[in-house]
């Protein structure tokens, strides 16, 4: 079976998905997918492009996400889980990766969806994802989802916020500016296509005043900005608020003496964190 067709069978279940039951998914055993991947070398140009990424003989980190993107569709839309995947946000990235990625590799990947747990805001779907070459773990990415929807009446202990850590002023190093335009662009190439990042009429259906950015679009454009020179490191982010479109933010980073690169991208007249991440060596 071709990546189109399962990406696109993924979107037939997507809408014809029937009514939610969030305590019902809550009751979820984890799903699993696996495939053996190679990347597309054009497609994989059209993608440094969105994401301004220069030329590189080894592949993005983000770009194994992008690969494995119709594994975790199928698992958000596998008739199991009775929560729909149209409207999910986008709300905590990390990505770890043990080496540089060869760009012509033959990728073992593994999807699996956890267990849906309660959230303070409603349901967390996790999709953890690993990437192999042979048998060497060379990259993991750990998705979480949030479905929004009323409080859940549960005895479970629902997780609570760490104490936010001490705010650092960071510099400005770039402007990052983003269009609906674009963002199709990158969901027509990605096969990302959640109605909310495609235009403001298909976002108010899910109670968005206008299309939001991709989280992983904007991910890799601060990971082109950055540009890491270690071979092993760790980036985790947390998507804090939507970055509207269209819209521009400022990218604030510094390298700390540790090895650790803290970022944030800020947005409006407030300066309000869209995200905030850190880049540690592992």
């Amino acid at each position: 079976m071709s990546d189109n067709l399962s990406l696109w069978q993924s979107y037939r279940r997507a809408l014809l998905r029937p009514a939610a039951r969030p305590e019902q998914a809550l009751l979820l055993a984890p799903l699993q997918r696996q495939a053996e991947l190679t990347s597309n070398p054009q497609r994989l140009l059209r993608y440094r492009q969105l994401c301004q990424l220069a030329p590189a003989n080894q592949l993005p980190p983000c770009w194994l996400s992008v690969l494995s993107f119709p594994m975790q569709l199928s698992l958000l839309t596998d008739p199991a889980l009775p929560l729909p995947a149209m409207g999910l946000l986008h709300i905590r990235n990390q990505i770890r990766q043990w080496r540089p990625l060869p760009t012509t590799a033959k990728w073992r990947l593994q999807a699996t969806l956890d267990t849906p747990q309660v959230h303070a805001k409603g349901v967390l779907l996790t999709v953890n994802t690993l990437a192999y070459l042979q048998n060497e773990l060379c990259w993991q990415q750990q998705a979480e989802y949030l479905y929004r929807t009323s409080p859940i009446t549960t005895t479970a202990a629902i997780p609570t916020a760490l104490p936010a850590a001490p705010t650092l002023s960071l510099p400005e190093l770039a402007q990052l500016r983003l269009t609906p335009a674009l963002s199709r662009r990158y969901g027509w190439l990605t096969g990302d296509l959640n109605p909310i990042h495609l235009s403001a009429l298909s976002a108010r259906c899910f109670g968005l005043p206008a299309a939001i950015a991709h989280g992983m679009h904007l991910k890799a454009l601060i990971l082109g900005l950055l540009a890491p020179t270690i071979e092993a490191y760790q980036v985790d982010v947390n998507f804090s608020r939507p970055f509207y479109l269209p819209g521009q933010a400022q990218l604030t980073s510094a390298l700390l003496d540790n090895g650790q690169q803290p970022f944030r991208l800020m947005q409006g007249a407030q300066q309000k964190p869209v995200l905030s991440g850190d880049i540690l060596p592992i």
